[in-house]
């Protein structure tokens, strides 16, 4: 694959990159998929679906993709991991010139968005623990790692868990409480990271020059709010509430304040809480969707999500170049295509809730 960067106006570079996939199945080589799609971000969990031919007459195939058997699955960029998960859900579909099966997958801890604790442990109180430390609580039964990249906060009086609790759900709620969030790694393991403020962004990308197809924005404004104030209640009862305030930083002459009650968590804490929702506000009211024709970006690496890129796509309302974090990725890939996805949200959405302007600012 032939892909051209513009390092600037009227200036091609030629580079080539070959992505060679391999796909393993419960420890064998899968080659007959026809289609694949990865998607990793810096907030989720990632997830793979592929399409197969389906010949119900082959052993290999029905065994392979046999439902509700869970089966590992695995994935490599020229031999480099890039997913390891569980194959979950299988899906056939009989189309008029052939069969074929649809097969998704997630990342080994993607199981903790489908189950609870076990009921022998209901009902669940944990007393003095920090986040990191609740994670491998509730993570000892299942077979993966955590990989923990910062510091893990300050600890929990008590938290609570009801007996029809998600694990993954749970975890990411008191994450946000630490300014925290939850990922995995290519190998399988639980990530607990943060956002990146600052760096060298991996690429440029301009309107109308390659590698750059498309790009489009989504803006929620009912999701956007000139304030957000965070509550906790001094003791239990009690009328009096600890209080912190703050203003969003590229918002001015309009109100639209937002208030809400924290749970678990420590009046410490209350600074961090409301920043995260801050930021997490931006990344979810204001987000940008990028079409590349490569996977790769101009240092041969593979696009990744906790990075910084730098757009100008006048039509798209970034007037002048402005730097983006990536929050997602997603990779397909066909017999005949190549395409990345990424997911750009403001900087700051994730960590210190100022993107320090927005990108249709003069």
């Amino acid at each position: 694959m032939r892909i051209y960067w513009s390092s600037k106006k009227g200036l091609l570079l030629s580079i080539t990159f070959e992505n060679e996939v391999a796909v393993t199945v419960d420890g064998m080589r899968f080659r007959f998929w026809e289609s694949i799609s990865i998607k990793t971000a810096i907030d989720n969990i990632s997830t793979l679906e592929l399409g197969a031919p389906f010949d119900s007459s082959d052993p290999n195939i029905t065994e392979v993709f046999k439902p509700f058997t869970y089966k590992p699955i695995a994935t490599t960029i020229n031999d480099d991991a890039y997913f390891t998960g569980t194959i979950s859900p299988v899906m056939p579909q009989i189309e008029p010139s052939k069969s074929i099966v649809s097969v998704g997958a997630y990342s080994l801890p993607g199981v903790l968005n489908e189950v609870t604790v076990s009921g022998d442990n209901i009902p669940l109180e944990l007393s003095g623990l920090n986040l990191h430390e609740i994670a491998d609580h509730l993570c000892t039964p299942f077979e993966f790692i955590i990989d923990a990249r910062v510091e893990p906060g300050a600890v929990f009086p008590k938290v609570a868990m009801r007996p029809n609790d998600k694990i993954l759900p749970f975890l990411a709620k008191l994450s946000k409480q630490r300014a925290q969030v939850i990922s995995n790694t290519a190998e399988g393991a639980l990530l607990f990271w943060e956002a990146v403020e600052s760096g060298s962004p991996v690429a440029k990308l301009v309107q109308g020059e390659s590698p750059l197809v498309d790009i489009s924005p989504t803006f929620k404004p009912g999701q956007y709010y000139s304030e957000i104030t965070g509550l906790k209640a001094t003791r239990v009862r009690s009328k009096n509430s600890a209080k912190f305030k703050l203003e969003n930083p590229v918002l001015s002459n309009v109100t639209r304040p937002y208030t809400f009650e924290l749970t678990d968590t420590d009046d410490a804490d209350l600074e961090t809480v409301v920043t995260a929702k801050m930021g997490r506000m931006l990344a979810d009211s204001v987000k940008y969707t990028a079409t590349i024709a490569t996977w790769r970006d101009p240092q041969g690496a593979l696009w990744e999500p906790n990075t910084l890129i730098t757009v100008e796509a006048p039509d798209a309302m970034i007037y002048k170049p402005y730097t983006f974090l990536i929050q997602g990725v997603t990779l397909n890939k066909t017999a005949n295509s190549e395409q990345a996805f990424l997911t750009l949200v403001l900087p700051g959405s994730f960590s210190s809730a100022d993107p320090g302007g927005m990108p249709w600012d003069d």
